[in-house]
This record gives C-alpha cells, sequence and structure tokens, in this order.
C-alpha cells in the first residue's frame, strides 16, 4: 500500500471487496470471538471526550509475551483474572482477560527478562488496587510469586513481576486518589 505514511489509515471496504475464502472465515471467525467477549463484559456506553472526534467502546491492553502459557497462567490461576476468550492458532495464540472495566490480551512475540524488568526497559508496571495489601500478597507468595511489601506515608504496595518480569504490584485501596 503505497502513500501510507505514519499515521495514516487505511481503510478497506470489506462489504464491496470480495475476501479471499481464508481471509473472509477468519473475519467472521474474529467477530464471532468480539461478539462472545462484549456478551460476557456486558454492554457499555462508548466515551466521548470533549472536542474529540473518536468514541472509545472499550480500553484495552495488549501484553506480548516470550513465555505466553505462563503468563496465561499468572493472569488467571495466580492473580484470578476472568478469562473472556482465548484464541490458538498455529500463526496466532492470545488470551483476553478482564482488567477492571478494561481488558488485558495476552499475546506471544514479547521478550522476557529474569526476574523484574528495570523500569527503562519496560516503563509499564500493572497496578491492582485491593483492600488489604498483606492479606493479598500472602496469598500471592502462597501461590508462589516472589513479593515485597512496601510501606510509603500514603498506604502500601506488594511489588512482584509475572512469569516474563513484567512490573506488577498490589496498592492499597485506601486512600488512592487522595492528595498525599
Amino acid at each position: 500500500m503505497r502513500g501510507l505514511g505514519v499515521g495514516s489509515i487505511c481503510v478497506i471496504p470489506a462489504r464491496k471487496a470480495r475476501l479471499p475464502p481464508t481471509v473472509a472465515g477468519f473475519m467472521r471467525k474474529s467477530e464471532i470471538a468480539w461478539q462472545t467477549a462484549r456478551t460476557r463484559l456486558g454492554s457499555c456506553e462508548p466515551q466521548r471526550h470533549e472536542g474529540s472526534l473518536m468514541i472509545f467502546s472499550k480500553t484495552g491492553l495488549i501484553l506480548n509475551t516470550e513465555n505466553y502459557l505462563a503468563c496465561v497462567r499468572f493472569y488467571g490461576e495466580i492473580l484470578g483474572l476472568t478469562q473472556i476468550f482465548a484464541i490458538d492458532r498455529p500463526d496466532e495464540q492470545l488470551t483476553c482477560f478482564e482488567l477492571g472495566g478494561a481488558y488485558l490480551m495476552v499475546e506471544t512475540g514479547g521478550t522476557a527478562h529474569p526476574g523484574a524488568k528495570p523500569s527503562a526497559l519496560c516503563p509499564t508496571k500493572f497496578r491492582f488496587n485491593v483492600a488489604n495489601v498483606r492479606t493479598a500478597a500472602e496469598e500471592l507468595v502462597a501461590k508462589g510469586v516472589d513479593v515485597i511489601v512496601r510501606h510509603y506515608q500514603w498506604g502500601e504496595t506488594a511489588e512482584f513481576a509475572d512469569p516474563d518480569g513484567n512490573r506488577c504490584a498490589l496498592r492499597s485501596e485506601e486512600g488512592f486518589g487522595k492528595s498525599r
């Protein structure tokens, strides 16, 4: 597709174009997966920010992983996120979890790091607010996760990493959003 540069958008009118059977089949399967996801998540009102032409119906994060199956187990079984759907094909593996009104899509294609990735390598950290950091941290430790609990003037955190070294933390809900 010539002429497409950074920030370009290419719109392919799917209804007018005749698609190869494999592509059309993939699109039908993908639409079924998203319909299932929408049903499980429930309906939500699209969000429009004043002055913006974009309407966001759902927000999510894609986490590319090297240790895909271990990360799926971690977010599903260890952290207890609810799985919305999964796709397992020779050329595509992903698992989508509910994430507090958004979604976390775990995919292949990432790079693991021993221990927690330094913020210079991965400036993102997943933060999960909980009522009691110590109790939740003890639950993680019982499931084999290394956890460091830190105390601050504004509350507590429990720092840990997923199997790829992506940084995660629990945070005390009390005092969240209040000035320090």
